[in-house]
This record gives structure tokens, C-alpha cells and sequence, in this order.
């Protein structure tokens, strides 16, 4: 990878491992990078990762629980890990991706829980399977 590859990788999207070798590569190589600026918002229309993950099926069902909640996103590099799983360290993770106007809300989503009390009352009031 270039000097500009390396200074075009957000590193805030990187997984915990990743970033540590990222950090380490910057280092060995002398550049110096600047940190993102937190008050520029990504521009309308863009994408940004809202999470990374390191096991597909994670990751797909990430994004299912997004699109439950109508909130549009797609796996980066889904593609090229369908090929060879053992990538997924190698180019940092799975990054999921929404819209940035649905970023904080898909944040929040991602980081709700549900209690077990509100998983029996879907469950009691799912419909009965004939068959079951």
C-alpha cells in the first residue's frame, strides 16, 4: 500500500486489531496523519460506517436489524469476503454502511437492547405456526 492509500484510510472505521497495526504502519513509515475533524459532517448522500465487524453472519444480521428499522445499508467488501473469509482481518472487517443523514439513528439502533420480558411478549404474540 501507497504513503496516499494509507493517509486515504479512515481510521476511525477500523476494528480494534486493524487499527493497531494501521497505527503501527503510520509510525514505521514517519507519516503524520491528521485526525478527522469532528465538526465537518459528512457531506448529504454519502456513506459512513456506523460499525465494523469481523464474522459475516454478524455483520449480515447488523444490517437486517438496520433494514427492519427502514434504515438503508450494505456491507462493504461483502463481496470479496464471499471469495475468502480469512480476508476479513486483512482488510479490517466487514465496515457497514448507511447513509449519513441515518447514521446517529442507526447507531442507536444497533446499540438498543431488548430486555427478555420484551422478547416473550413478541414471542406470545407472534402468530401460531399450523404445524407447531
Amino acid at each position: 500500500m501507497s504513503d496516499d492509500e494509507l493517509r486515504r484510510v479512515q481510521r476511525e472505521n477500523l476494528a480494534d486489531i486493524p487499527r493497531k497495526f494501521y497505527d503501527q504502519e503510520v509510525s514505521r513509515r514517519g507519516l503524520h496523519i491528521a485526525a478527522p475533524e469532528a465538526s465537518n459532517p459528512p457531506p448529504p448522500g454519502s456513506m459512513v460506517c456506523v460499525a465494523t465487524f469481523a464474522f459475516p453472519d454478524e455483520a449480515r444480521m447488523a444490517r437486517a436489524l438496520l433494514e427492519s428499522a427502514s434504515i438503508p445499508a450494505f456491507l462493504e467488501n461483502e463481496h470479496i469476503l464471499s471469495l475468502n473469509q480469512l480476508l476479513t482481518s486483512a482488510i479490517g472487517g466487514l465496515p457497514l454502511m448507511v447513509p449519513a443523514a441515518f447514521a446517529e439513528e442507526a447507531r442507536e439502533v444497533l446499540l438498543s437492547t431488548v430486555s427478555e420480558k420484551d422478547l416473550d411478549a413478541q414471542a406470545e404474540a407472534a402468530p401460531k405456526r399450523p404445524d407447531a
